[in-house]
């Protein structure tokens, strides 16, 4: 899966978003301290203006003129020009406030004499007129910022996210099974350095528990059959001689019971040991000869217990052919059919296909509703079922239980 946005891409990005936040900020600033220095020039003047006038007021002198030639004295708000009056009348508290035409006006009303100084400053105004010009100016220098930004940016995530995609990599071209090429002197000594060097040592104890795995799996394969077979063979010769006592055939009946149950058993987790890489290639086969050579096997192991042979009902098309791995599902119904025979001994058993599915359904009192093979096994119950669970997930194939809490039909779909 391809990310939208790669590492070194986000970076960059946040470089560039933060650069772009600060040099916001910064112009805001810049314009709001430059208006407010020509505001306090303007205010500065008109405090100037009111000293002067009340000076004059104090020495008992007539209302002298103004000291600069854009401040007015008014008596009252009345004489103020038409444009200052409407707007001061909708605003009276304001000091500053906006005529028509360009026009600016900054207000001071003095106690002592009774007037009003008005000071028209448009003429006078200097970010206005070089408002324009300034943005332009601090945009240029945000842009310059903002191409050093992300250059740092850009070369920064590079030199972070090389080794990432490095490691990247050398994970993605190895081989399955082969140990990844991971250089450790090719990544530096920090962060990544160590996740590389984690990454190396995690693979490298999973091979070796795997290498255990598989040889305890070899091991286990041999050292179990082998004595296995020994006692089946011994079996099979003291059944062949004809001369037992009555009383040794019901033991020696259950030893070949045993054997055979625990030949089974060892097939069974062999093959959930097993990976998928290491069976055969997937191949055709007739359904129909897979199910009739379990069904076979479960007829003689029902001999062996001098039990009547379990009923069966199939509904196989004798001409289907799936692809797959036979050696799989015969493990699996072999379990099946086994665990059917062993818990509802003497029900009907009946195999069908289905809409893609191989259904098992067995005519007997079922395992107790809410519980999986797993809950059950420690309880001797249903660990055949839990081992056909783990290998179809094991091995892609689709499984579904179905029963009754109090008897009824036990259904089990296999979807091949």
């Amino acid at each position: 899966m391809r990310a939208a946005w790669s590492l070194q891409q986000r970076i960059v990005l946040a470089f560039g978003g933060l650069t772009l936040f600060v040099c916001a900020l910064f112009v805001l600033l810049a314009m709001a301290m430059m208006y407010s220095l020509e505001d306090t020039f303007f205010e500065r003047m008109l405090a100037e203006e009111g000293e002067h006038q009340r000076q004059a007021a104090q020495a008992g002198q007539a209302a002298p003129a103004p000291l600069r030639r854009f401040i007015s004295l008014h008596a009252d708000a009345s004489s103020f020009p038409p444009d200052l009056a409407a707007a001061h009348a909708a605003h009276p508290r304001r000091s500053e406030l906006a005529g028509e035409q360009g026009r600016h006006y900054h207000l001071l009303r003095l106690e002592q004499p009774q007037q009003w100084l008005v000071a028209e400053v448009s003429e006078q105004l200097e970010v206005r007129p070089k408002r324009a010009a300034m943005l332009w100016n601090l945009g240029l220098m945000c842009g310059v910022l903002l191409l050093l930004s992300l250059s740092l940016g850009w070369w920064l995530a590079r030199q972070a996210v090389r080794p990432l995609a490095r490691l990247d990599q050398a994970l993605r071209e190895a081989p399955p099974g082969t140990e990844p090429p991971i250089a450790l002197q090719n990544f530096p000594r920090n962060e990544l350095g160590r996740l590389a060097a984690t990454l190396k040592a995690a693979w490298q104890r999973n091979k070796a528990f795997s290498e255990r795995e598989q040889q305890f799996g070899r091991d286990a394969s041999h050292e179990l059959r082998t004595p296995l077979a020994v006692i089946a063979n011994s079996a099979e010769l003291l059944q062949a001689r004809g001369d037992l006592p009555a009383h040794a055939e019901a033991p020696l009946a259950r030893i070949r019971e045993a054997c055979r149950s625990m030949t089974q058993t060892v097939q069974s987790l062999l093959a959930l040991a097993r990976e998928p890489l290491q069976l055969p290639p997937p191949q055709r086969y007739r359904l129909l000869a897979l199910v009739l050579q379990a069904l076979e096997l479960q007829r003689s192991a029902a001999l062996a217990r001098a039990e009547p042979a379990p009923p069966f009902e199939l509904d196989i098309d004798p001409a289907l052919e799936l692809i797959g791995q036979p050696e799989v599902l015969a493990v699996i119904l072999n379990n099946l059919l086994a665990n059917a025979a062993q818990h509802a001994p003497g029900a009907l058993v009946r195999l069908r296909w289905a809409d893609g599915e191989l259904w098992v359904e067995n005519e007997g009192p079922g395992l107790a509703s809410g519980g999986s093979g797993e809950r059950q096994a420690s309880a001797g119950l249903g660990l055949g079922l839990s081992i056909v669970q783990r290998l179809c997930e094991r091995h892609g194939l689709g499984y579904r239980r179905m029963g009754k809490q109090e008897g009824g039909w036990v259904r089990v779909a296999l979807r091949l």
